[in-house]
C-alpha cells in the first residue's frame, strides 16, 4: 500500500509484516493545502537582523526619567528653596558683621 490521494501514507507493513499507521497526519512533499494545523503549540521567533537591541531605549529614559522626577518635585523642590535661603541669609549677614555698620 501507498500514498493515497491526498499525499498522506496510508497503512503500510513494517518491517515486521504488521500493518501499522505510518505518517497518516504529514502530507506529501509540498502539498500545503492538506496541512492540519496543531494546536496548543506556540512558538515565537525574531530573526537575527530584526532585533533593535537599544530600539527606543533613548526616547524611553527620557520620558521615564521626566515621569518619574516629576511624580518628586514635591520632596526635592522645598528642601532647595529653604537651602538657598538660608545660604542667602548666610551672606549677607557675614557682609553685614564685617562691613562698618556690623563692627560698630
Amino acid at each position: 500500500m501507498g500514498a493515497g490521494s491526498d499525499g498522506s501514507q496510508i497503512v503500510e507493513r513494517s518491517p515486521s509484516g504488521d500493518y501499522t499507521i505510518y505518517n497518516l497526519h504529514k502530507p506529501a512533499w509540498g502539498a500545503a493545502h492538506v496541512l492540519n494545523p496543531q494546536r496548543g503549540i506556540v512558538a515565537y521567533g525574531l530573526a537575527s537582523n530584526q532585533q533593535r537591541m537599544l530600539g527606543g531605549a533613548l526616547h524611553n529614559a527620557f520620558f521615564n526619567t521626566w515621569r518619574r522626577s516629576k511624580a518628586q518635585v514635591l520632596y526635592w523642590i522645598p528642601p532647595f528653596v529653604g537651602g538657598y535661603c538660608l545660604l542667602n541669609w548666610a551672606v549677607e549677614r557675614n557682609r553685614f558683621l564685617n562691613s562698618k555698620e556690623g563692627r560698630a
